[in-house]
Parts: structure tokens; C-alpha cells; sequence
């Protein structure tokens, strides 16, 4: 008879262990093979606390589960002492090697292993007193399945949006479904959707997987599949089958890079030749550039395209670009180097025009106005910037040179010097003045006199 019984049971995942309630079958001693992986064997009744087994007995029950079977019994253990037997064999008949004694009694025996995956277990009992019985249980050791090896048959084409996979054995139509894979590679696409073909009572040797976008580079990908697949005890183990392929179908195409498009005059920009593809290639690039993918770093001082060609290795596709860097180069036009303090105000000229002037003594920043006076005497840099970061710098040195405030005298009064003027040591010039300075307010009026120093000179009243 076989009757269930629900029982924890360690269940195989992978290389992981868990636990989970399984139905064990249950099985009484009789003449008969079971290929069950764990069970629940009792004596021809109903094991120890039912009906007592009969007299005149003599029954082999063999357990053929293709791997190492432990036999664990239960503590209530009772045969008649002497009279009734059980017996183990390592193997698939009572003439297999025999393990342990001949037991029989009240004690329980010890775990029972079958290293063969086969075990025989005897059962004999004379025609006169019968005992309570016994209960045990099996398990065993199931080694992992082998998981399939899966291949691609043929690389896909260029632009093509599926990609098709077979396998050495067939599996379970239901285990394909889009999440289970995945592409890995440059420019890898998604998989979009999981097509099992050909089905035969639900399993099928290949398929086909769709994927977003298509295959459009010469690339290496790799394809990994996660599966689940059940050993013959239903334990389920999860396998991740890989399988490589190579495009190499596809045009190449190849774009320039550049760290910066537009520079200023005086620095540098890097080029990199960026090629869809990852086979190997040969660079030609003018303007004496090196037969290198890149970074390569170019200094232009002025606005210059660069362009190169790219042959891919083993099956000679070409392409090329171009790339023109632009640089920017604002200059000054026409400033002076040194001017009078005394000198009235001025517009500074750039180019090109539209940019900004920044610095000491501007009046206005766009016009570029500079105001010697107001920047006072010395060294000054004025900075004009273009849109894009680039600036021209140049150093005005203002003379010093200030005749000092206009003032006043009564007629009559006597002479006095002028001494607020800078710098000192100069020359003054003028109606009732004296080159040293001492003016004489004899005459009713308003004189301009000049002072003069150096290449510079000023007027005060």
C-alpha cells in the first residue's frame, strides 16, 4: 500500500539549501521496487501504534533511487526477539553485500546507508507471535543534474533584431521567458522577448530571442540564460547556461571626439577617433597626425579641421569624418603703451568686436572707454573677452601728469608759486608765469598756463 504524509524537508536550490514542507509517499513492506528519492517505509501494517504485522512473512522491499539512500528509524522498534529479522543489502537483492547485523527486538537500528543508491531491505517473521512493527524513513543524496550546454547557431546579421539558441538536450518550453536572459557587450540591446519553437510535450532543444535595438556593431556579446531544472528527487537547481557569438557584419562608422570644438589661441583640445565597432582598426589622420585611435592632443592657432580615416582589420570596411576645431583669438587693435594722465578719455578697439573689457580706469566696458585720469598714474591691465572664455590681455602705463586745481588771486597781491602739480621738476608756461612756477596776479583777467614734463603736459586756469 502507499499511502502520503507531509514532512520537512531540505530541498536543493542551486547550490543553496532550504527547507520546505514536501508529501512523502508512503510505502509498506512488500514484494516491490520503488524509484522514489524519500519516502516512508512501514512494516506490512500500519507501523508501530496499528495492527501488528502478520506471521510467516518473508518480503523484500527494494529502494532504487540512483544515489546514496540513508534509512532512519523511528525510536519504537519492536520485532519479536529472536524469531523476526530485518536485514539490510547495499544493492538491489538480498544476495547484495549485507550491511550491519541481522536486526531484531526492541532496539531500533542505527541509520542505514546504501552507498550503491540501491538498498534491499529484508523482512522475515515466524508463524506464531507478531510485534508492534516499525517506521522508517529515506532519503538520499541527489547529485545536481547536468545542465545543458547552449550554443547559437549562427551569428546574427547585421541589424537583425532576433538571435537564435539551441540547446544539447531539449528542456522545458515554459522555462523561456524574456527575464531569464540577458546581453552583455558594447552597445548591448534589451531583450525584448523569449520565443520557445518547436514544442514537443513541452520541451523543445531551441528558440529565439528578440531583442531592442538591433545587433548594429562588430562586437563580441555574451548571452546568459538562468534555468531552473529539477534533479530526478524534484529538488529544483537554478544553472546560468553563457554563450558567446560575434558580429561581424556590419558598416562601420567612426566620429571624431573632441575634448573642446572651440579653444582659444595658445591652448589645446584632445581628439579621439570614437569607431562603433570592437575589432581592431587602423587610423589614417592628415594634418600629421599619428596612426593612433587617440586621445591626441592638438594646439591649432588657428581654425582647423582635422579629419581621418578608419579601416577595420580582417574584413576592410572604411569609413571616415571630420571634425574643425575653432579657435579663438581676440586681439587688441592699435592701443597704446604709455599715455599722459592729462589725456582725456578714449575708446579701446578689439577684436572681434562684441566682446567686454574689464580693468581699471574703463568708463564703459563695452565701448572699452578708458580714462587715464580716472585710472590714476602707474601700470594697469585691461582684459577684453569674446564669448567662449577667451581674453586678451595688454598693460597701459599712464604717465603721471596733473597741473593741480585751478585758483585765484587778488590784483595786486604779490607773487606766489604754483606747487600742486605732478609729477615735480616740470616746466610751466603761460601769460605772468615763470617757468619755475611763481605767478604774478598784477593784472585783472583769467590766465591758462600750462605745465609741461617729460612728453606730457596739462592747463589749469
Amino acid at each position: 500500500m502507499v499511502r502520503s504524509r507531509n514532512i520537512a524537508l531540505a530541498v536543493s536550490i542551486g547550490v543553496a539549501v532550504g527547507a520546505q514542507a514536501q508529501v512523502l509517499p508512503e510505502f509498506n513492506m512488500s514484494d516491490t521496487v520503488v524509484t522514489i528519492c524519500k519516502g516512508i517505509l512501514l512494516d506490512s501494517e500500519e507501523g508501530p501504534g496499528g495492527n501488528i504485522y502478520g506471521n510467516n512473512e518473508d518480503l523484500i522491499f527494494t529502494i532504487d533511487a540512483g544515489s546514496q539512500i540513508t534509512l532512519i528509524f523511528q525510536p519504537v522498534f519492536c520485532l519479536e526477539q529472536g524469531y523476526d529479522f530485518l536485514t539490510f543489502h547495499n544493492g538491489p537483492s538480498i544476495n547484495s553485500p549485507q550491511i550491519g547485523p541481522v536486526y531484531s527486538g526492541t532496539t531500533a537500528p542505527p541509520p542505514i546507508t546504501a552507498s550503491s543508491g540501491v538498498l534491499t531491505i529484508h523482512f522475515v517473521s515466524d508463524p506464531t507471535v507478531a510485534y508492534c512493527g516499525f517506521e522508517a524513513q529515506w532519503t538520499s543524496i541527489v547529485e545536481p543534474p547536468v545542465p545543458p550546454i547552449m550554443t547559437i547557431p549562427s551569428a546574427p546579421a547585421c541589424n537583425s533584431g532576433s538571435i537564435g539558441l539551441r540547446f544539447s538536450y531539449p528542456i522545458a518550453c515554459d522555462s523561456i521567458a524574456p527575464g531569464a536572459f540577458n546581453i552583455t557587450g558594447q552597445g548591448a540591446p534589451t531583450v525584448t522577448n523569449a520565443t520557445a519553437l518547436a514544442c514537443n510535450v513541452g520541451e523543445t532543444q531551441t528558440m529565439q530571442l528578440s531583442v531592442d535595438p538591433p545587433f548594429d556593431r562588430n562586437c563580441p556579446y555574451s548571452i546568459s540564460f538562468r534555468i531552473g531544472i529539477y534533479d530526478r528527487c524534484d529538488s529544483l537547481w537554478f544553472f546560468t547556461l553563457t554563450v558567446n557569438t560575434q558580429i561581424t557584419s556590419c558598416p562601420i562608422d567612426v566620429e571624431i571626439m573632441a575634448s573642446q570644438d572651440t579653444i582659444c589661441a595658445g591652448t589645446c583640445t584632445d581628439l579621439i577617433a570614437d569607431v562603433n565597432g570592437c575589432l581592431s582598426y587602423s587610423y589614417a589622420w592628415d594634418n600629421g597626425l599619428p596612426a593612433v585611435q587617440g586621445p591626441i592632443s592638438v594646439c591649432p592657432t588657428t581654425t582647423t579641421t582635422y579629419s581621418v580615416v578608419v579601416t577595420e582589420n580582417g574584413t576592410g570596411n572604411q569609413a571616415s569624418h571630420s571634425i574643425t576645431i575653432l579657435v579663438l583669438d581676440p586681439q587688441v587693435v592699435g592701443a597704446p603703451t604709455t599715455v599722459c594722465q592729462s589725456l582725456d578719455a578714449f575708446d579701446l578697439a578689439g577684436t572681434p568686436p562684441g566682446g567686454w573689457w574689464t580693468g581699471d580706469g574703463l568708463l564703459d566696458s563695452l565701448s572699452g572707454t578708458f580714462d587715464p585720469d580716472t585710472a590714476g598714474p602707474g601700470s594697469h591691465v585691461l582684459t577684453y573677452g569674446i564669448p567662449g572664455g577667451c581674453e586678451a590681455v595688454i598693460t597701459l602705463f599712464v604717465d603721471s601728469m596733473d597741473a593741480g586745481l585751478d585758483e585765484a588771486a587778488c590784483p595786486g597781491t604779490t607773487p606766489f608759486m604754483i606747487v600742486d602739480n605732478t609729477p615735480q621738476g616740470g616746466t610751466w608756461s603761460g601769460p605772468f608765469i615763470q617757468p619755475n612756477g611763481l605767478f604774478d596776479p598784477s593784472t585783472i583777467g583769467s590766465y591758462v598756463v600750462t605745465y609741461t614734463a617729460g612728453n606730457c603736459s596739462d592747463t589749469k586756469t
